[in-house]
């Protein structure tokens, strides 16, 4: 078997409405954390007949300008998501359970509705407030590649 270039790329780009409000919260460290829900409705034909299926997926927004952005992410606002996805898992602290999570970090939200002539439609994370930012590719000929692939 030839050796596998596989790159890390973990993107995702999500079309929907905010299912509510956006919420500001703020980590043990101060810094300011938005977390918002998306409902991304696909319509597909089975048969001759349109059928649905609406995802609920749980968005966060790591930003300095949070403040901003709750304001401008209200509860029917068509957007367009860009980011990553993160698996996150903790101990409910009422129940002791283990709980987890599929939730996407955002790189960038485009807003696909006016709400005036002097508002924004991309709201972007400055570069210096990604705490885990899309991974780097390197596509070097020079990689030393000497894992074996388990398939």
């Amino acid at each position: 078997m030839s050796q596998l270039r596989l790159p890390h790329i973990n993107f995702i780009l999500l079309s929907g409405r905010l299912v509510s409000d956006a919420e500001l919260k703020h980590l043990p460290s101060g810094k300011p954390v938005v977390n918002f829900r998306l409902a991304s409705t696909r319509r597909f034909q089975v048969n001759g007949e349109w059928r649905e299926e609406t995802l609920f997926i749980n968005c966060v927004y790591l930003s300095r300008g949070a403040e901003e952005i709750v304001r401008r992410l209200t509860k029917g606002k068509a957007v367009i998501v860009e980011g990553r996805l993160r698996y996150r898992e903790w101990d409910d602290p009422s129940t002791g359970a283990r709980r987890n999570t599929y939730e996407v970090v955002v790189y960038r939200v485009h807003t696909l509705e006016k709400e005036g002539v002097e508002e924004e439609p991309v709201i972007e994370l400055p570069k210096e407030d990604i705490i885990e930012g899309p991974p780097e590719i390197n596509f070097d000929e020079d990689d030393d590649i000497n894992e074996e692939l388990p398939f």
